[in-house]
């Protein structure tokens, strides 16, 4: 037929291989404009001479400890029962009620009453109706105002530092104050989640009548505390393996020191050995978000 060329096996060949290039040709683009712009994306940009600074050693007292966000509780819970083989007359109080030890909560057909124990709050009750018979499965449920608590979650690196007795703070922002108080349980059995535990612990703290239950309270247990420590930003401290260094000022140029830590937190590292209260440490600038976050959190 004219025109037709028959297909030989060499002509397939180099048809293949042209095929095979243009394939390797779009692959091979593909990873160079991917890997254009995953650089874009986590490169950082090299330390400048304007993101070094030097700062004093600075001495002061420092802490570590733990706090956490929590309801404030009572420390006392109870069902309360009524006479038995009393009738009810009626309730004095509402669900929620707070009264004061000795208040009527309820008054029965015969003139007695059931008067608060101490100070708490009528949380909720079973009882009959009126003029009806009170048996052993009725109750009025209380819970203390006087003494409160507030619940930690701490990990398990921490909660071995602490022990019952040990000091707290609570902030109860509500009413603006900070009450002192102490730590009265330390769980033994810890709730395991994404490859670590952590251990519920109570501080219980007096109130002055101004913390109501359900507020919300922060609580701070101190783990460690050092007074008159030289102390250094955590931006100032390089780690190697179990090492720790910081590069210090002489003059015109600088050196690096290996030293030894204490108590670390958020906002310093005290350091223990390596350095003098007259030494100065370089410091390197925190880096700028990329604008390629899209703002996520």
């Amino acid at each position: 037929m004219k025109g037709f060329k028959p297909k030989t096996a060499a002509g397939k060949k180099n048809r293949l291989t042209k095929k095979k290039k243009v394939i390797i040709g779009i692959i091979a683009f593909a990873v160079l404009a991917g890997a254009g712009f995953g650089a874009k994306t986590i490169l950082h940009k090299p330390e400048t001479p304007e993101d070094i600074s030097y700062v004093p050693v600075e001495k002061q007292d420092i802490e570590r400890a733990v706090s956490s966000k929590g309801e404030v509780l009572s420390t006392l819970d109870e069902k309360k029962t009524p006479r038995t083989s009393y009738k009810l007359k009626k309730i004095d109080v509402v669900e929620g009620e707070a009264v004061e030890e000795g208040d009527i909560i309820l008054e029965y057909t015969n003139g007695h009453t059931m008067d608060a124990p101490y100070n708490c709050v009528v949380k909720k009750w079973s009882l009959p109706d009126p003029d009806k018979t009170l048996t052993n499965d009725h109750y009025v449920e209380l819970s203390g105002t006087d003494a409160l608590k507030i619940s930690l979650e701490v990990n398990e690196d921490e909660v071995r530092l602490i022990k019952k007795g040990d000091s707290a703070k609570i902030k109860i922002k509500a009413v603006n104050k900070t009450y002192d108080g102490e730590v009265s349980f330390i769980s033994d059995v810890g709730n395991y989640s994404g490859g670590t535990s952590t251990f519920k612990v109570e501080v219980t703290f007096d109130n002055d009548g101004q913390v109501k239950l359900g507020m919300n309270g922060k609580a701070k247990i101190v783990l460690e505390k050092s007074r008159n420590a030289l102390c250094v930003s955590p931006s100032a401290i390089t780690e190697d393996g179990n090492k720790s260094y910081v590069t210090v000022k002489q003059g015109e140029s600088s050196k690096t020191v290996e030293v030894e830590k204490g108590i670390e937190n958020d906002d310093y590292v005290e350091i223990k050995k390596g350095l003098k209260e007259t030494d100065e440490v370089q410091i390197i600038a925190e880096p700028l978000e990329d604008d390629m976050d899209m703002g996520y959190y």
